[in-house]
């Protein structure tokens, strides 16, 4: 089988183009002194005049000191749900993980530089994030939703900032008022849809007496997306985004039932399953919650997971989920498994986990 594209477009939404190296790389004077630990950069920026330039050499210098021990090589010092993660995906939380710490210590110790120490630590925060933007394309499409363009310096928040700890994947309430539908507006629908052969049998009813051979689950799934793709479309100008279990190839931006349709003209069921739900559900979730790291205003994840009752690793996909996702203020998983068969649904709505 021939790997389909990383990803593809419809409609007006479009997914960012890598961004350039010569507008994320933050130039910088090595400083002439260990700068190994948080002690030695608070004694360094008091030996200074303080400003942005010698902020950003002194930062610059402590990065390239942290970046050379390459600890996100040893997946053993992780938490558990980033262990298998890729290497620059752990690199990019290791390194943001320091940048929040040592940038509480500093604030902590000179709070009349905050504004010129947030001019210094937004854009080598852009640089390791657009390390991990190019990287991975699941990143890449959650990041359209930054205004303008990836290169925008979002705003430094206090966890941002390392003066707040904890629940730091609050989230700001997205439930509706009002009209129900007006919900897809608040938050970012994606879709993960099992491509497994099995979802090529036909189902069985009656009609009366007589027995009726049904549609395919491959067919209704398709039906199915495009009703959910029109509907989201109302009120979102992202649409939806479709992941297939098997495939390496995943669709952003789908705005309407043609959309939907042309994709399941290229996407087939696989005779042999490669992937296990739980571990495709952590790949999305993975980008979601890098991205929501460095930009705050994201919009919360609506998540669909639908089987057609063949793979028997729910308990793995729910326990993924769980030591994955923090406090989030809203996060919503449908879980929707022997939809095609049986008509059972089951929805797990998995709020304010903690890992």
């Amino acid at each position: 089988m021939e790997d389909l594209p990383p990803y593809t477009t419809f409609g007006v939404s479009t997914i960012p183009s890598l961004l350039p190296t010569s507008d994320t790389v933050v130039k910088y004077q090595p400083v002439p002194m260990n700068m190994n630990n948080h002690h030695q950069v608070l004694k360094a920026i008091s030996a200074s005049n303080k400003s942005v330039a010698s902020l950003t050499n002194i930062l610059g210098t402590y990065l390239k000191s942290k970046l050379a021990k390459e600890v996100w090589r040893k997946p053993d010092g992780f938490p558990l749900q980033f262990r298998d993660s890729p290497q620059v995906l752990r690199k990019y939380i290791y390194v943001m993980h320091k940048l929040e710490t040592l940038s509480g210590k500093v604030l902590n110790h000179h709070q009349d530089i905050q504004s010129e120490w947030m001019a210094t630590l937004g854009p080598f925060r852009r640089e390791i994030f657009a390390v991990l933007h190019n990287d991975n394309n699941v990143v890449r499409c959650f990041a359209k939703e930054i205004p303008e363009s990836p290169l925008m310096l979002p705003k430094l928040d206090e966890y941002a900032l390392g003066l707040r700890r904890g629940q730091y994947w609050h989230h700001r309430s997205a439930r509706a008022i009002g009209d129900p539908m007006s919900l897809l507006s608040k938050v970012r629908t994606v879709i993960l849809l099992c491509d497994n052969i099995s979802m090529n049998q036909s189902g069985h009813g009656r009609s009366g007496s007589a027995p009726i051979v049904t549609q395919t689950g491959w067919s209704q799934a398709q039906r199915l997306l495009g009703e959910v793709a029109v509907q989201v479309s109302k009120y979102n100008l992202h649409g939806i985004d479709i992941h297939f279990l098997n495939q390496p190839s995943f669709y952003s931006g789908i705005l309407a039932a043609h959309g939907v349709n042309e994709i399941f003209n290229t996407v087939h069921p696989c005779s042999v399953a490669y992937s296990i739900v739980g571990h495709r559900v952590s790949d999305i979730l993975e980008g979601y919650i890098s991205t929501l790291r460095y930009y705050r205003e994201l919009m919360p994840l609506n998540l669909l997971v639908i089987t057609d009752g063949s793979i028997n690793d729910d308990t793995k996909v729910l326990r993924d989920i769980s030591i994955t996702l923090s406090n989030m203020g809203f996060l919503l998983i449908n879980w929707v498994s022997h939809l095609f068969r049986s008509r059972r649904k089951t929805t797990a709505r998995l709020q304010g986990l903690k890992w």
